[in-house]
């Protein structure tokens, strides 16, 4: 536990060394001990997800990143993934070889039994890839490692996708990938990694997706809106040779079991026509749905088992496969995602959960390779994740978007920011918050000055 004390000093040092002044509204709490001492608690506890084993280092990133704390405060663990996501951003992670070696140690003479298949030490503990997947959102690393490499012998449709090389020795961990290479550029698009038959690249995750679904396992593919987690799971049902049937934020238990009309025939809907007749069901935004639909979707898929009233019982065919997207965990609604649904605990037991984020080589090919474009971007997403601007997204089709129209003469880049990125939707005063927090200085960040200079003052 941390004591308060520490930390308020720590933090209130820090912003009087901004010459920051928290607002009235903000909860910054210098003297509430007990609120800062929870901070930091929760901080050093996902520090020690990423490797961290140095306790002050969580002091240190809390007073590094004060400023953050001299507004409104969202959720404590949301407020700790932004200090995080910032300390190792620009400190970078720390190295898990120790947690390694420390495990092969203790788990001596059951070699076989820790490396199960499922990417876990044997022990139920997340090893350190799985450690490492919890801190991607704030390394904006990419590790090769524990990708699974494409067998010839799995599926059918195998050749929709190139199998990836080049991967690191067991024994060895790659280097974090840094942002920008030596010159100051964000680096150049894998030529090894995976594509489609039409040659779009395949998300970092794909590889994972593509696993787990060959494994029989119901997933659940979270991230922001626009990182492509529909697309993936189109993609992996053309791999596996298998029928994709879509069913869109169910609300009633119908939408699943499909139902019997006033003429005595039975009306499928997606889930049940997938599960009698096999394929995959893809569930989007399945934190919409109504809870009278999940608990519906439920018991087939945990039982194997569907009771279709005027039908009977019905099994489950061994093609089934069952795969959602939502934007939040099941955790209900948050800032950013104000219609998400808390999903019952019953329904996240069911699933396994995979985090799909933005791709940085996915962004330059909506960019047309324009490094600049996607430097921006990054800047704009985390300057509005800071400043807590939630309606003001920069998707992958925004980037083509914007690209498309600031290529073009008649548009040119200020009028790509107002119709592409800014879209009408942020006052003058909101997007100099987020401008002053963009560590970025191109050509698209002149435009944007430009487009806010036009602007006139917010009437209050």
């Amino acid at each position: 536990m941390f004591p308060g004390e520490d930390v308020s000093r720590a933090v209130s040092s820090r912003l009087e060394e901004l010459g920051i002044v928290p607002s009235d509204e903000a909860d910054v709490c210098i003297s509430n001990g007990f609120r800062c001492a929870k901070l930091a608690e929760g901080v050093w506890i996902k520090m020690q997800l990423c490797g961290e084993t140095d306790m002050s280092q969580a002091v240190v990133a809390i007073a590094e990143y004060a400023d953050v704390l001299a507004e409104p405060w969202p959720a404590m663990d949301v407020l700790a993934d932004r200090i995080i996501g910032r300390y190792y951003r620009t400190h970078g992670t720390p190295q898990l070889r120790p947690l390694r070696a420390e495990r092969a140690e203790s788990s001596s003479g059951t070699a076989e039994t820790s490396k199960d298949g499922d990417g876990g030490s044997g022990d139920g503990r997340p090893d350190e890839e799985g450690r490492r997947e919890m801190c991607d959102e704030g390394t904006d690393e990419v590790s090769a490692e524990g990708a699974p490499q494409e067998s010839e012998e799995d599926g059918d449709g195998e050749e929709a996708v190139v199998p990836t090389d080049g991967e690191p020795d067991e024994g060895e961990r790659p280097e974090p990938v840094p942002k920008k290479d030596d010159d100051g550029e964000p680096p150049e698009i894998e030529s090894e990694r995976p594509r489609t038959e039409d040659g779009r690249l395949v998300p970092k995750e794909f590889p994972l997706l593509l696993e787990l679904m060959r494994r029989g396992k119901f997933v659940c593919l979270i991230g922001p809106t626009g990182t492509g987690k529909s697309e993936m799971v189109k993609d992996a049902a053309r791999v596996l040779g298998r029928r994709l049937f879509v069913c869109t934020a169910p609300q009633m238990s119908y939408d699943i079991t499909g139902f019997v009309d006033a003429h005595g025939r039975y009306v499928r809907k997606p889930f049940s026509e997938a599960f009698m007749d096999g394929g995959i069901c893809l569930m989007d935004e399945i934190d919409r749905a109504g809870p009278e639909a999940l608990i519906a979707m439920n018991a087939p898929v945990a039982n194997s088992i569907m009771y279709i009233e005027g039908v009977g019982q019905t099994d489950r065919h061994p093609d089934f496969l069952f795969v959602a997207t939502a934007n939040t965990a099941g955790t209900g609604a948050d800032q950013e995602y104000v219609t998400a649904n808390q999903l019952d605990a019953s329904t996240r037991d069911r699933l396994i959960y995979l985090r799909v984020d933005y791709d940085e080589g996915i962004e330059m090919e909506c960019a047309g390779g324009d490094s600049e474009l996607v430097e921006f971007a990054h800047a704009w997403r985390l300057a509005c994740e800071e400043s807590g601007v939630t309606n003001a997204l920069f998707t992958y089709r925004g980037i083509r978007e914007f690209a498309e129209l600031a290529a073009d003469p008649m548009f040119g880049p200020a009028m790509a920011v107002e119709m592409a990125l800014v879209k009408c939707a942020l006052p003058r005063d909101t997007l100099l918050v987020v401008r002053r927090r963009m560590e970025c200085s191109n050509r698209y960040a002149d435009a944007l000055d430009a487009y806010i200079a036009g602007l006139r003052e917010t009437l209050r």
